[in-house]
């Protein structure tokens, strides 16, 4: 009889690695998910289904979307079962509001940046082992990252490292956690991560431990076709900038603007799955793909179109910089926010140095 597994999964990304970890790791288990994406438009569910890997789908609530008085209360929460020593105990108790956590001899979690999935691995048993895969480019934590007084003013940095230091999750990746000394962790660039900080380090999409074919044929039952894009001169990959800035629209306006004075009449949209922006650029064509189909999987029907990109993503190492003129856009708007630069520049270094793709960068 099959073990019973537990994976969180948070977008279509995510999903998309599970896929390849199932194969590669998981098929002994069988699987339950955890599926919680941040805005129900996603349709998250819906292609989670489509996998036929799960069994039971439990949709908790993203503690983000609750009112600021229902978190503060939370935190508060938190912080006092810290105090006693029962960070565990509040975890679990949480967690059984959706499922049980203790009916589970292996988790599979793509990220522990959130609060479920960071109490996820919180909360497990002793003997549970653990997996941890990641959730993008800049999914790489310092562990020598210091409490630092100048930064305090930065949008949740001190929630940040409270939430950390007590145990319950890493949002933002920036401080360490230590129920990552649990995990075995995977990902596109094992010679970067602290080893340190994890149980053993490994190689995400090593696609030869799997059967590329089944792998295909499960994505394709999942995402679906993609159709409509022949003829366009080129991809915009867009990112959701309400990450960096309330002032949206002024990015999405550069970008169409420029692109605009590009003298493109097609060109493919890959909008992020968090962004639910319209891009209408003058006198251009603009096609649309489902936003939940991974830039990834896009990439395999791409032949010579110029890329553009909103911010470096991983989607970048799908590429060869050498056959398409990639081109990163950089916000001179948001240059001095410290948390969008810090990032940029974090991200392209990993794009170029340890992707070794060619790319510009463009500010706007």
């Amino acid at each position: 009889m099959k073990k019973r597994a537990l994976a969180y999964i948070g977008g279509p990304k995510q999903l998309q690695d599970f896929v390849w970890y199932y194969l590669a790791y998981g098929k002994e288990y069988k699987w339950d998910l955890v599926c919680q994406p941040l805005q129900k438009e996603m349709k998250l569910e819906e292609v989670c289904k489509n996998s036929g890997i799960f069994e039971n789908i439990y949709k908790p609530e993203p503690f983000l979307n609750r009112s600021k008085i229902r978190l503060v209360v939370v935190f508060l929460k938190m912080f006092c079962m810290w105090l006693l020593g029962k960070n565990k105990k509040f975890a679990r108790n949480e967690l059984a509001k959706d499922f049980n956590i203790s009916e589970y001899k292996h988790i599979c979690l793509s990220t522990v940046r959130g609060v479920t999935c960071g109490m996820m691995a919180l909360a497990a048993d002793d003997d549970t082992s653990i997996s941890l895969l990641e959730d993008g480019i800049g999914d790489n934590t310092d562990p020598r990252t210091k409490f630092e007084l100048n930064r305090i003013t930065e949008d949740f940095y001190i929630p940040s490292y409270l939430l950390a230091s007590m145990g319950y999750c890493n949002p933002w990746g920036r401080f360490p956690l230590k129920s990552t000394k649990r995990c075995d962790r995977f990902s596109l660039n094992p010679d970067s991560l602290a080893r340190e900080l994890y149980n053993s380090v490994n190689r995400l999409n090593d696609f030869s431990l799997i059967n590329i074919d089944e792998y295909n044929e499960l994505l394709k039952n999942i995402f679906g076709n993609i159709s409509g894009i022949d003829g366009a001169e080129a991809v915009l990959f867009t990112s959701n900038m309400l990450d960096f800035t309330n002032d949206i629209c002024s990015c999405i306006s550069k970008v169409c603007n420029c692109l605009s004075e590009k003298g493109y009449k097609k060109i493919i949209v890959k909008k992020h799955p968090r962004d639910f922006s319209n891009y209408e650029i003058e006198h251009v064509d603009c096609i649309s793909v489902d936003s939940i189909i991974p830039g990834e999987i896009l990439a395999k029907e791409i032949t010579n179109q110029d890329l553009y990109f909103m911010y470096p993503s991983a989607t970048l190492g799908a590429f060869d910089g050498k056959k398409n003129k990639i081109v990163v856009f950089k916000f001179d708007n948001l240059d001095d926010t410290e948390f969008y630069s810090s990032n940029f520049k974090r991200a392209c270094k990993i794009v170029k140095e340890e992707n070794g793709i060619i790319f510009e960068i463009k500010s706007i």
